[in-house]
């Protein structure tokens, strides 16, 4: 009998931690959605609990202000990277709902992948791919002679954290000293400034606050027919048909930090 009320006990519990985190609104997100977000997993507490040998502290990875990251192997075998979240402000559930969605949909060669998450514990679990050749901290601060950072590799690490130096260089009033010496001397300020304005809405780790492509297009197209002598005001609601395009096809000769496959719906940024 006493295993069994604390069986019942046990269970309850999850439920109401699974609430309390979101789970809902994840079920719900993940029910809605034409098949987009399927790649969101939703692990049970028991998987996780085996897979990292209770939280056992030999599997700990590393410690961060966002919480503790343990090394975990899943019953197929397959080797993650588990980590225990701080606890979630309730105000901000769905803030953080949404952001574990568009994670987990991101495909990037230096982004570690979101694989899904527990929300049936305390506190969050987010499970991650496993990275087996540690931290880039680890890599600039504690070399050795086996692996050396190159001058080279080293630059190429600066320039793609530059989806944090764009942003910085907006807040500070500072864009035109990243504008690309080549074209900054027939550069027009003021289209500059709404372009950089919108790659900044592109980064918006929340899906809705994103623009969609038909505005995007919209307002790059603006751009192209003011340089005609068309104000915007005249040139009134774009043709469907005309903004309909694809990531793949839109190219407009720049760089902007921002990856097409975060998308939240099939025309949000």
């Amino acid at each position: 009998m006493y295993k069994l009320i604390k069986k019942r006990k046990c269970i309850q519990l999850k439920k109401k931690f699974f609430k309390r985190n979101g789970g809902i609104l994840l079920k719900q997100q993940l029910s809605s959605s034409d098949g987009s977000l399927q790649k969101t997993k939703v692990f049970s507490s028991n998987e996780l609990e085996k897979a990292t040998d209770y939280f056992n502290e030999n599997r700990v990875l590393g410690h961060g202000g966002q919480g503790t990251v343990y090394k975990g192997m899943l019953d197929d075998g397959s080797i993650v990277a588990v980590k225990k979240s701080t606890m979630v402000d309730g105000e901000k559930v769905e803030e953080f709902i949404n952001e574990v969605v568009i994670l987990s949909q991101i495909n990037h060669r230096n982004v570690v992948r979101l694989l899904g998450c527990c929300l049936e514990t305390e506190v969050p679990l987010l499970v991650y791919e496993f990275i087996p050749k540690g931290t880039l901290f680890r890599y600039l601060h504690e070399q050795n002679e086996d692996f050396m950072l190159s001058w080279e590799s080293r630059l190429r690490i600066a320039s793609e954290a530059a989806v944090v130096h764009f942003n910085d260089s907006m807040e500070d009033g500072r864009i035109f000293d990243i504008v690309d010496a080549q074209v900054k001397g027939n550069c027009n300020e003021e289209e500059a400034m709404v372009i950089a304005n919108l790659a900044k809405r592109c980064l918006n780790l929340n899906g809705r606050n994103r623009p969609t492509m038909r505005e995007v297009a919209r307002k790059l197209e603006g751009i192209l027919l003011s340089r005609r002598g068309i104000s915007i005001q005249q040139i009134g609601e774009v043709d469907e048909s005309s903004t309909s395009i694809s990531c793949s096809s839109f190219e407009i000769g720049i760089d902007l930090p921002f990856d097409c496959n975060t998308s939240t719906s099939s025309e949000t940024w």
